[in-house]
């Protein structure tokens, strides 16, 4: 299985997956999109998408009830009770998963059953076994996973640290980040 690159307004993304599915997502205008896991990171996410020409933000969840209603509010999107009522919405095309890293196997291949395509952040999973069974379910339903590695040009942007190491060797060391900051 060859993982492709795409560029979707607001981020760069690898996905793989249905080639059918792939195409029916770039016939559309605008992907109507389902965020699940509201966490500071999913702001950025949130921010992004509603910036985007070709994406819409059309409802959230989370399991604390004061950040679905916030996010609501701020994003102009409903918010749903549960996931398993994301997922069953037939006005979204996709969930974008900005949960732990635990929980991206169960809530993907639930949407993946749904007919939904897929963005999570990296890591796909935890393990290799959650992994192959997400890239199944997307497979056998026909639609996209992506795995997005949104900060993976951070350290291009900022100032690397130079150490000099005994024999003189140059160590890049790359630079942290703190999650919902933007470095740009």
């Amino acid at each position: 299985m060859r993982a492709t690159t795409r560029r979707i307004d607001f981020r760069v993304i690898h996905f793989t997956g249905s080639k059918q599915g792939a195409f029916e997502m770039q016939k559309q205008n605008s992907v109507r999109l389902g965020l699940s896991g509201l966490g500071s990171f999913a702001r950025v996410i949130a921010g992004a998408v509603k910036k985007s020409k070709n994406a819409e933000l059309t409802t959230c969840f989370d399991i604390i009830p004061e950040n679905r209603k916030r996010y609501s509010e701020q994003f102009g999107c409903d918010q749903e009770e549960s996931y398993e009522a994301l997922v069953r919405r037939e006005d979204i095309d996709g969930v974008l998963l900005v949960l732990p890293n635990n929980l991206h196997a169960e809530q993907a291949i639930l949407a993946a059953e749904r007919g939904k395509h897929v963005y999570v952040i990296k890591p796909i999973a935890n393990t290799i076994s959650d992994g192959k069974r997400m890239i199944e379910a997307c497979e056998k339903a026909g639609v996209v996973l992506m795995v997005g590695h949104p900060r993976r040009r951070q350290a291009a942007r900022q100032r690397n640290s130079l150490i000099r190491g005994p024999l003189d060797d140059r160590l890049w060391l790359k630079p942290m980040h703190r999650v919902g900051r933007d470095s740009s």
